[in-house]
């Protein structure tokens, strides 16, 4: 039977506390309580106005057990690999020039957003992985996490840091043990310090009965570029946020997107680039093919700010509907406040 969105957050709410008090974990306990003072994100809410989890914590989600049980990867590629099970590190290669370690837990959060609160509650520790100054990786990192359990609350959280004049590409898989049900929860602070590049591949093929919010928050320095890019094949609710700062002059970043659903699919791509400083780049460009009844988004917001003179900054959209049923709604953005740029969509 379906619960009302506040009865199954209490019911969440509850086994994380007894959990936390066991493990010390005043941050944690301090977000749980923090989760009263905010509203669950509904359609009512302009940023989410298309998309709304309600129906999936409705069904009734239970937390992961501590059990460490066998990582379940699906990708077959030359990578180094690290493993999480829950969120939690299981394996890690060794890579030269690379650190990679587990907190166990959240040192700072954003406490007006929902789902940020939620996950700084919920994660069980934050994976960091740190490429070490000039170190150029040799082949790419495949970062997977398992989601263990049956309509169970996953949490990950995860810290990425590209020292100046480093270089990386960082390829991220999220999957649900043997086709179970359940929700993840996933949030990334990537950090791209000067002349340092990243490309962050995320590969989204999830079933219809498993949804997933990918937050992922960066910052980028003079001549550091990151790149973004995200395939999505398939899952019931799928939201992909992505805030980007440039925050120094001579930066950019590049964000595409590609999603092929079907189904009852529903898929949310909700990027945000941040223009704070002069003579900085970002590109968007996102296509989508539905059929059956999916659903796609696109909501693109590019902020160009007062000092941001001489800025380039472009979006695309572009979309194809094999279906009467299908559906898409794209609204790109701009709000602009140097006069000395080009921006289009």
């Amino acid at each position: 039977m379906a619960l009302d969105i506040k009865s199954a957050i209490e019911n969440l709410k509850d086994l994380r506390s007894q959990q936390l008090s066991t493990q010390n974990n005043g941050v944690g306990q301090e977000a749980v309580t923090l989760l009263d003072e905010l509203q669950f994100p509904n359609k009512k809410h302009e940023e989410w106005k298309y998309t709304s989890f309600e129906k999936v914590f409705g069904a009734g989600l239970t937390l992961p057990n501590n059990e460490i049980l066998a990582s379940n990867s699906t990708l077959e590629l030359d990578a180094y690999s690290i493993e999480l099970i829950n969120g939690k590190l299981v394996r890690a290669d060794s890579i030269s020039g690379v650190s990679i370690r587990e907190r166990k837990s959240v040192a700072n959060y954003d406490k007006s957003q929902y789902f940020n609160v939620l996950n700084a509650a919920f994660a069980p520790s934050v994976i960091e992985i740190t490429i070490a100054k000039s170190v150029e990786v040799d082949k790419p990192i495949l970062l997977q996490n398992t989601v263990a359990g049956n309509q169970v609350l996953g949490h990950a959280r995860i810290e990425i840091i590209a020292e100046e004049n480093s270089r990386c590409c960082i390829v991220e898989s999220n999957v649900f043990e043997n086709g179970a049900s359940g929700y993840q929860n996933r949030l990334a602070n990537i950090k791209v310090e000067r002349n340092a590049f990243l490309d962050h591949i995320m590969i989204q093929n999830y079933g219809q009965k498993q949804s997933a919010l990918h937050t992922t928050n960066s910052s980028v320095k003079t001549g550091g570029n990151y790149t973004n890019q995200v395939a999505t094949f398939g899952g019931e609710i799928i939201r992909n946020e992505l805030n980007i700062a440039l925050t120094e002059p001579h930066c950019e970043c590049h964000l595409n997107g590609l999603y092929l659903i079907g189904e009852k699919s529903h898929v949310d791509n909700h990027t945000a680039v941040d223009h704070q400083q002069p003579n900085c780049e970002s590109n968007e460009f996102y296509k989508g093919v539905m059929k059956d009844s999916a659903t796609g988004v696109f909501n693109g917001k590019v902020f160009v700010r007062e000092d941001a003179q001489q800025t380039n900054a472009y979006q695309q959209n572009r979309n194809l509907l094999l279906s009467e049923n299908a559906t898409i709604n794209t609204k790109p953005q701009l709000e602009i406040w140097a006069d000395d740029v080009k921006c289009s969509h």
